[in-house]
């Protein structure tokens, strides 16, 4: 997956996948975060890598983490990214997906 991907591909890289369940304005949901310790993301670039062809690297199509968002938003879900929380450089992705009463994982 594009998510995933991105995250494998740094060359010192050590990626870090977190699960939780979590409450807010009243409904249940999912958080999946990717955390990778890779080179990281120029300022300012956050607001542009989940736009279609806005990638952030040189051999990039810019259709990766479009597609994540694009299927995050049509389950009604939020995607953000922002500094990794493990290491001093790299990324964090997180997804927010909500979760349906009577809906199992």
């Amino acid at each position: 997956d594009p998510l995933h991907k991105s995250g494998l591909e740094s060359p010192d890289r050590r990626v870090q996948v977190n699960l939780a369940l979590s409450e807010a304005q009243g409904k249940a949901w999912l958080d999946i975060s990717v955390h990778d310790t890779g080179k990281g993301v120029e300022i300012g670039a956050y607001d542009r890598m989940f736009e279609i062809f806005g990638s952030t690297k040189k051999e990039g199509t810019g259709l990766g983490l479009y597609m994540v968002k694009s299927s995050v938003e049509s389950w009604r879900g939020v995607v953000t990214a922002g500094d990794s929380r493990i290491g001093c450089s790299g990324t964090s992705i997180t997804i927010k997906l909500p979760i349906s009463a009577g809906s199992s994982l």
